[in-house]
Formats: C-alpha cells, sequence, structure tokens
C-alpha cells in the first residue's frame, strides 16, 4: 500500500520527497524523487548507510547507484550520495533530502566482465582511466610479490611488514575502496572504512609499488 501511495504521490509532482517515500519505491523512481533537480543515470540500487558516529542527530545517508559502465580496462559507475535530515522530534520517516552529491567508483573486470565486481571510490583528480591503470599496477605488482617488504611499513603491528610472502597474502585478500592521488603519487586504500587502512603509493611510470602502509586513521 505504501507503495502504491508513493506512486500516486510522484505522479502527481509532489514535492519534497520523504525518505519514506523514497525508499517506498523502486529504484528508479526513487531516484527520479530524490534526485529531482540532478542531471543523473537510470538508479539500479538504493542502500542507506549505517549510521556514522560523526554524523549530528537526524540524518539518514543514501546511496543510489547508476548502472555500471563497461569500459576497456574495467567498470566504471556512479553512485549518488543523498542526505536526509529531519528535525528534533520529527518521526525518521520524514526527513528530506539536504544534499546530494555524485561520486566515481571504478573496478577491475572478474573473468572479463563487470559482474559482482568491487567497486573503488574514486578520490583527487583521477579519472577513471587513470585510476583503473592504478589498480592494474597494483594488482601486477602484487602478482610478481618481490620486493614488497622493502617498502613496507606497519604502525599496528600486525605483522604486515614480515616478509614479501605475508605482504603479497595480505594486498590480494583486501579489497580497493579508495584509488586517489597525492602530492603526485597515485594511491590504493585497501580494507574497510573505520578499520586499520593499508595505503599502498605506486609508480605509473614504473608500474611499480613504491610503498605500502598500514596504520589506524584518525578517529572523526
Amino acid at each position: 500500500m505504501n507503495s502504491i501511495l508513493a506512486l500516486v504521490m510522484l505522479s502527481l509532482g509532489q514535492a519534497p520527497a520523504t525518505l519514506a517515500e523514497v525508499l517506498s519505491l523502486p529504484p528508479k523512481p526513487a531516484g527520479e524523487r530524490a534526485l529531482a533537480s540532478e542531471a543523473h543515470g537510470e538508479i539500479v540500487e538504493v542502500e542507506v548507510l549505517p549510521p556514522r558516529g560523526m554524523n549530528p542527530p537526524g540524518v539518514v545517508e543514501v546511496d543510489m547507484w547508476e548502472s555500471t559502465n563497461t569500459l576497456y580496462a574495467g567498470c566504471q559507475r556512479q553512485s549518488w550520495m543523498v542526505t536526509f535530515r529531519h528535525g528534533r522530534g520529527q518521526p525518521r520517516d520524514s526527513a528530506q533530502p539536504f544534499s546530494k552529491y555524485a561520486q566515481q567508483h571504478v573496478a577491475l573486470k572478474d573473468g572479463g566482465n563487470c559482474v559482482g565486481v568491487r567497486f573503488a571510490e574514486i578520490g583527487g583528480t583521477l579519472s577513471a582511466d587513470q585510476a583503473l591503470s592504478t589498480l592494474i599496477v597494483l594488482q601486477e605488482a602484487v602478482k610478481t610479490g618481490r620486493r614488497l617488504k622493502s617498502v613496507c611499513q606497519d604502525k599496528t603491528k600486525s605483522g604486515l611488514c614480515r616478509s614479501d610472502a605475508r605482504l603479497k597474502q595480505e594486498l590480494e585478500r583486501l579489497s580497493p575502496w579508495v584509488v586517489t592521488n597525492q602530492d603526485g603519487a597515485n594511491e590504493v586504500w585497501l580494507g574497510l572504512p573505520g578499520q586499520p587502512i593499508t595505503v599502498v603509493t605506486t609508480d605509473a611510470e614504473n608500474r611499480a609499488i613504491t610503498k605500502v602502509s598500514r596504520y589506524v586513521p584518525a578517529p572523526f
């Protein structure tokens, strides 16, 4: 019934959207309601993010994912972070969008396609092609596994830098979640947000890993 009511509201052009309405709709019309003022592709997936400690009261974050584009070197996808907010004493369902922004993501193909791949967010000034090239450099360097220990720093006492074999195993196990550039060097952040972070710095020209650092990120 809620879904039918929301669709009727959509057809009548009523605004602004509420969190309850958006979450009751299928992904495509949900995106049209929440992103009405933005030029966007078809939304195919909607995900409510878990609360973060840094968020003020009354804030709900929703990821809206567009369909995946297959590139020569890998996969590219755009998402929209839509932040909903409700006033003190008001129900969560009444929250309305007050900010939204687009974010680009990339992934290497798995078995030649983009089905089920895990995407990494693009940060800094990298293009999708540059981010994919950075992931390829990391992938190729990890395959060899040579001389990795010599560029490793571990501030968590996890044993990451104990041997080339140990470091290779960890870099294969962890998934990239950010690809960015800092001070002229490209970096891949591995692991999960909020957990100890493993940062791999790459040299695109020599197609090599120049530094691996593991540390606990500062709390927000």
